[in-house]
Parts: C-alpha cells; structure tokens; sequence
C-alpha cells in the first residue's frame, strides 16, 4: 500500500472517531436534558416562585365608583409532582379584593426539539358559586389552546361575593336588589403559533330563568322569567360584541302590567343600540325602534308607539276616571329618559280607530263636569252632559298628553258620539282638559322631569 493511500485510510478513521464522539456528547447532552426535564417537577417542588399582582385598575375605570376598592389580582402559587407524572399547580390569592382558590394538573410530553403541554384546571371564588373549569393544550414553539367553561349555576343576592358587590353600590336601588335566576359561561381562546401570529377568542354567558324584584322610588317593581345570551370575539386585545336579544316574560310595577317584552340590541363603541324593542299591554301592544342607549348614566331618547290597546284598561290609570269602556287604541308617546329614573314627556296621543267604535259608562262623571264648569259651562249643560256620559256610544275618542311651562302637564280627552237614554238618542261632543303634574293626572309611579328641573341642568 503506498503512502497517499495509508493517509487515506488514517484520515477516514480520524473522521470517523471524530463523528464518534460528536454522537457520545450529543447523546451526553439530550440524556442531560432528558434528566432535567424529569427532574423538573422535584425540582420545582423545592422552587420558591414570586408572588403574582396585577393591576386591573385601569381595565375598570368606568366600573361605579366604590364598587370595587381594591381593583388588583395578587396570588401565591406552588408547583409539585403529581403522581403519574407531570405537574400539580395550586394558587391561592385574591382578586377585585375577594380571595379565589386556582388548582391545575399538566401533563409533559418532551420532544426533541421542543414540549408539549395539555392539562386541567378549576378555579373558585371562595364561598361563592363563582367559578368553573378549564382544558388547555400548548406546544412549544408551537401555539396553544384553551376552554373555559362555567355550568349553568343557581345565582342568588345571597351569594357572598355578589352580595359584596351590590352593598357597594353606588345606587341604592340596586343594592336592594333581590333576584335568583341561572347563569352559565363559556370560552375559547387559541394561538396557532407564539411568534406567528396573535390569539383569538370567543366568550358567551347567558342568563335564564332571572325573578328580580326591587323597590325604584318606593315604588315595588318585580321582572319575571329574564333571559338573555351575550356573545364576544375578539383577536388580541380588539373586541366585538355580537347582538343581543333580552326577554322577559312579566314587568310588572306602579300598577302597570307588560308582558312578552322583548328587545334586539347591538353594541356600539360608547353606547347601545336598541333596533327594536316591544312588549304587550293593556291587551295591545307597544313598539320603540332605533334608539341609542347610554349605559353610563341610562339616558335615551326614543317615542313609544302603541297600537290595539284597550280603551277600558286605559282609561283607569287616569286619576279620577270611575267606569268602563270598549274600543281599542293607538297612539305614540315620545320620552327622554335620563339616569335610568327620571322622565321627560313630550306631546303625546291615544286615538280610537277611524270608522270603529266603543262603548264608555262612566259611573261618577264629576271630574269632567266640573272642570268643564269651571270653564263656564252651564250646569244645565253639564247635568245633561253627566246622564248622557251613563251610557256613551263613541265614534271618536282622544286623549292628549302636552308639557306646558313650570312642572305642569295638560292632558285633553276629547269624546264625539251618541248617547242613549231610554229611546231618545242624542248627539255628544265635548272637549274637556286637566291641568297638573302628571303624577296628578296619570298613575305613573315614575319620577317626570320638570322644565323647571331641566332648566337648572
């Protein structure tokens, strides 16, 4: 063998010991990594983390002030072996000032070139029926993915920690709120990839089966049977509210009966909008269209339309009416509402159908006889006028509701038709109109902004 041909041979070897022990160490280095990784749940065990505090202040900025004094989330957290392998997770801190308890168990998948990652979780607010579980997965350097989920729980103003937050509150209607109802959550959020790309979620909790009852101005009102589902998605930090469709089966309050009200709502940046909007009443029914809500201080502008009511049902909540009627009515009434309470009437009408009648008898017709006396009718007319009001076939029937200066309302009811007495048949036409504050005028147990009120703000 010649000379370049053992150099050859000699060099081919030295490779190969070299590649040789390339191999031994990267076997050295991924037995080593291997190693940690398993001594990696002990070692934690014995690892004393740091305490976890985030501010939440500014994410609640437009919460009622007081409602929450302390707007942190601070925890202390462990992490152990489990048994099977993989890690036990357990925190306990407090958040928006009440404490919560968070416990997780991760099953690891080592790679080659990475981890993978997938495991439980369930978390609590301490004492209360707050609280659910989660399923999450991740691989690294790939993404992850996560589901949370609450099961429909019974919810009361007992629990603890909402009784907490309702004491707090600024209103005190809303801190003697008494309700129970059902409420469920769920969420999903993922990432395909940590440096690739941004996460995407999506969240929706739904109320059902919600009685509440509460005393607005001293005045009991109570909701039956509330159900509504809200639905948000975002990408990052960018989120969308999807439309929202509130039902409830009976409000009831100030003597005033609604039923089947319903509503479709659509969120925008600073306000709600309400596309449509109605409830049955008084035998009929009510419609409201495209109004925008403030949720901060509940102000509105939006006019009521009605169609079909019942004039009898009507006609008695308006003070000092003591009969009965037939006939049905239509109409709109045009409102402001401002802070959620408070009421500014603008000119609204009731009319009876054009080419349908009703029947009025009115068993005490003093109130109209002596306003219309006061006005200079004569007595005679006015005594004719009370017999014929015993038994009124009208034709036409309108009431009027006008703001006038100071904190007065007039409200007109304006009659034409045929009144029967035994088998003479005279024609009736009269016009008579109320004067006062519309608490005097109408049952409303509401509180109306005066001009007087509105010229102060």
């Amino acid at each position: 063998m010649g000379e370049e041909e053992k150099k050859a041979d000699n060099g081919s070897m030295s490779k190969w010991a070299l590649w040789k022990r390339r191999l031994v160490v990267i076997a050295i280095i991924v037995a080593c990594i291997w190693g940690i990784f398993a001594l990696l749940p002990f070692a934690l065990s014995f690892v004393s983390f740091p305490e976890i505090f985030v501010d939440l202040s500014e994410k609640m900025k437009d919460s009622p002030p007081g409602l929450f004094r302390d707007q942190t989330l601070s925890a202390k957290y462990g992490i152990s072996r489990k048994s099977g392998g993989g890690l036990h997770v357990i925190a306990k801190g407090r958040v928006l000032g009440w404490p919560f308890t968070v416990t997780a168990d991760i099953d690891l998948k080592f790679k080659f070139f990475g981890l993978d990652a997938s495991g439980t979780a369930d978390f609590r607010l301490d004492g209360s029926v707050l609280g659910g579980g989660a399923t999450f997965s991740a691989s690294v350097p790939g993404g992850w993915t996560a589901d949370v989920e609450m099961p429909k729980r019974a919810i009361t103003d007992n629990d603890p920690f909402i009784k907490s937050v309702l004491s707090r509150h600024p209103e005190e209607t809303v801190r003697k709120l008494v309700f129970d109802g059902m409420l469920s959550f769920n969420a999903h959020a993922e990432q395909s990839g940590i440096f690739t790309s941004v996460p995407k979620w999506e969240a929706k909790a739904r109320i059902e089966e919600l009685d509440a009852s509460v005393n607005a101005n001293n005045k009991p009102v109570r909701i039956e049977n509330f159900r509504m589902g809200v639905k948000a998605s975002g990408i990052d930090d960018h989120v969308d509210i999807g439309a929202m469709f509130p039902r409830i089966e009976c409000i009831e309050g100030a003597g005033y009966v609604l039923s089947n009200a319903f509503a479709s709502v659509r969120a925008t940046e600073t306000a709600f909008l309400v596309t449509e909007a109605g409830a049955k009443f008084c035998g009929g029914d009510l419609h409201l269209y495209s109004f925008f809500l403030d949720p901060k201080k509940m102000n509105a502008w939006l006019t009521v339309y009605i169609d079909g009511i019942d004039a009898g049902e009507t006609l008695s909540h308006i003070h000092g009416f003591n009969g009965q009627a037939s006939g049905r009515l239509n109409g709109k009434l045009p409102l402001r509402l401002k802070n959620g309470e408070e009421i500014k009437l603008g000119n609204g009408y009731l009319h009876s159908v054009p080419g349908e009648t009703g029947n009025l008898k009115l068993y005490d017709p003093t109130p109209i006889t002596e306003n219309l006396m006061m006005s200079g009718v004569s007595r005679d007319t006015t005594d004719n006028l009370a017999d014929a009001l015993a038994n009124l076939d009208y034709s036409a029937l309108k009431i009027a509701l006008t703001p006038e200066d100071g904190d007065s309302m007039a409200l007109t009811l304006k009659l034409e038709g045929e009144a029967t007495k035994g088998n003479v048949t005279v024609p009736v036409s009269f016009t008579v109109t109320f004067h006062g504050q519309i608490e005097q005028l109408i049952n409303t147990g509401l509180r109306v902004a005066t001009r007087k009120e509105q010229k102060k703000q």
